[in-house]
Order: structure tokens, then sequence, then C-alpha cells
């Protein structure tokens, strides 16, 4: 198959605007993608970091209401009325307080002197739970990590050593947050919950999973999770990463100094690029009329182009028709390559026809004496 001119003409011409539209479309998609990348990124960077900052001054302004029970309750332990006393001071807490779950008053020995309430069950039993002999062994003001506690609840304690006036150490006040169970980390975190698939979790400082939108994943260690083990090592910051469930997110990530803790902001990358991929549709469908029309004016100008090179070539294949000349001379060249070999064949026909006549003259014209001869006059 020979292709012509003008197919040529209007091949290469609309190769050359759609892979042009294509570039235009593909670098406009990526540099779109990279920056909602790069904004979602540093979107959860920031959020992490506010729910970070949120969280510790939460837990300070905490252990300070402990701080200041622990010395109202210190004065209690030499009181006659000293037990009744600490259950009201514990009550008070407790209702006044929406951060914990029970609250309760703990001896040196470990054993529970006061309690709210909704946990009296244990009262005068010795506490055995992690969370409980961890704030009695290091007689400071105490951060727990995720522990099961004597009546087979997952918590989190937060307790104050109780001191006398000569620095005798007492006891210890805490409070329980149930980590399973409506508690203050849900509505403090809780609201933040995203629904374009964005999400806020919290871990501990071994990455087990202290607070989840799914309640479900609490307790579960998150420690493969890249950004959580970036918060393991104090670390802030964000990355992309493909998460426990093995779905790639944008994450952004801070740690809690005061607990060790970590806080992960995070969103589906699919999610996040969604905008991109409908944006590149968008321009696609706004193209194609752009497109249409730009191969109407490129036939157009193919066949204005090859129009007068189809005629050139036709009559010069002809050539020896009748008429071939005035038709090639009657042709309009309007740029300069088809004027060029226009000209080129009016001169060589004109060449042609003054040879042809001048042989035409020799065979039928006596040399001598220039009358015509036999051939013409049989002619």
């Amino acid at each position: 198959m020979k292709l012509s001119l003008r197919y040529l003409i209007i091949f290469m011409a609309l190769l050359s605007v759609v892979l042009t539209m294509t570039g235009s479309i593909m670098s406009g998609s990526r540099v779109s993608k990279d920056s909602l990348v790069e904004n979602t990124l540093e979107m959860n960077r920031v959020y992490a970091q506010k729910i970070a900052h949120s969280t510790e001054t939460f837990l300070e302004e905490t252990i300070d209401t402990l701080s200041y029970s622990a010395n109202e309750i210190a004065e209690y332990f030499n009181h006659e009325n000293g037990q009744e006393m600490m259950m009201d001071e514990v009550e008070r807490l407790s209702e006044q307080m929406s951060t914990f779950n029970s609250v309760a008053v703990m001896s040196k020995e470990g054993i529970v002197l006061a309690i709210s309430s909704k946990s009296s069950r244990i009262l005068g039993q010795k506490v055995d739970s992690e969370g409980g002999i961890q704030a009695l062994s290091e007689r400071k003001p105490t951060i727990s990590n995720p522990y099961w506690t004597m009546t087979d609840r997952l918590a989190v304690l937060i307790s104050h050593p109780i001191f006398d006036s000569s620095g005798n150490f007492l006891g210890s006040v805490a409070g329980t947050i149930y980590l399973l169970e409506n508690n203050i980390l849900n509505e403090l975190l809780g609201e933040h919950f995203y629904q374009d698939g964005s999400y806020v979790f919290v871990v501990d400082g071994e990455g087990n999973i202290i607070y989840h939108p799914n309640p479900s994943r609490i307790n579960e260690s998150a420690e493969k999770n890249p950004a959580v083990k970036e918060t393991m090592d104090g670390k802030s910051g964000v990355m992309r990463l493909v998460n426990s469930q093995g779905i790639d997110m944008l994450a952004g990530y801070a740690d809690i100094p005061l607990t060790n803790w970590g806080t992960v902001s995070q969103t589906e990358t699919e999610i996040a690029l969604r905008p991109a991929i409908d944006m590149r549709q968008e321009m696609i469908l706004k193209a194609l009329p752009f497109l249409v029309v730009s191969l109407l004016i490129i036939i157009l100008i193919a066949n204005h182009i090859s129009k007068p090179l189809e005629k050139l070539g036709d009559y010069a294949e002809n050539s020896l028709e009748n008429g071939s000349y005035k038709k090639v001379k009657n042709i309009q060249a309007w740029y300069l390559e088809a004027r060029q070999l226009k000209a080129a064949l009016v001169k060589s026909f004109a060449l042609w026809e003054d040879k042809v006549n001048y042989f035409i003259y020799q065979s039928t014209t006596d040399p001598l004496t220039g009358l015509a001869n036999r051939r013409f006059m049989n002619e």
C-alpha cells in the first residue's frame, strides 16, 4: 500500500497533536499528584503534632490534678475518719473529672484503701495489676502502658505518689482509663476522625495501639508500621508507607515525650490522589473537542498542501497526453516547493515539445529542396 502525501501529512500532524496533548495531560496529572501527596503528608504531620500536643497538655493537667489530691489525701492517713475522707475524695475526683473510668487510693503495701463506686468490689484487696505495681514501685507521677486490671479490663493507669510532710512514701492515688470502654481518649481523639479515609491512632512506647477509631484494633501491636517505629524512637515527621493492613498510606507522625506515646495521622494514598484522577479525566473530556477541531483543520490544510503536488504528479505521469502542458501551467502552486516543481515541469514540457516538433519537421521534409517528402504526403 502506497501512502499519499495527504495522509502522511494528516498522520504526522495528528500524531504531533496527540503526543503533545498526552504529554501535557500526563505532566499536569503528575504535578497534581505530587502536590496532593506533599500537601496530604504535611497536613497529617501538622495534625499529628496537634493531637500529640493536645494529648500531652491533657495528661499534664491530669497529673497536676492528681498531685493536688495526693497532697489532700496525705493528711487523711492519720485521721480517724481517714478512709471515709479518702472515699469522698476519690468520688469527688471521679465526678469532677470525666477523665477516669475509676479512681483509687493505694497504700504503699498495695492495698486498695479507697475506690470510686464503679469498682468498689476490689476495695481492700491487694493490687496485683501491672499498672498498680508500676505506680507503687516507681514512686513518681506515672502513666502506664496498657495492662489488664484486676477486673479484667484493658486499661491505662495515671498515678501520683502520696508523701507525708516528712517525705515518707504513703501510697499512690491513681485514675484508670478503660481502653475498650467509653473514655476520655475517645472524646479527645474521636472528634478528629475523618470521613475521607483519614484517621488518627495512638500507640504506647512499645508500639501497642491504645486508641484507634476501630475499637477492635486496640491493644493490637503496630510495631511493624514504619511511622510507629519512628515515634518509638522519639521522632516526628512524614512518610509514605504500607500499613499493617497492606494499604498504601500517607502518614504524619509525632511523639508525646511525657509518656513516650506516639500519634499517627494517615490517609489512604488512593483517596488522597482521587482529585488528580478526576482532574485528568476532566482534562481528557475537555480536550476531545479541541482534538476533533484540530483534526478537521489538519485535514483541510493537508488537502490544500497536497492538491497541487498531486496534480503535478498526475500530469507528469501522463505527460504524453494532449493538453498536459496547458494543464500544468494552470495549476495554482501557492507555496515555494510547488512553484519550483511547476516551473521545472513547464520548462521540461516546453523543451520536450520543441524537440518533438523538430524531429517531426526533420522526418517529413526533404533536406535538399525543403519541400514536404513522401512520408508527409502519405500521412
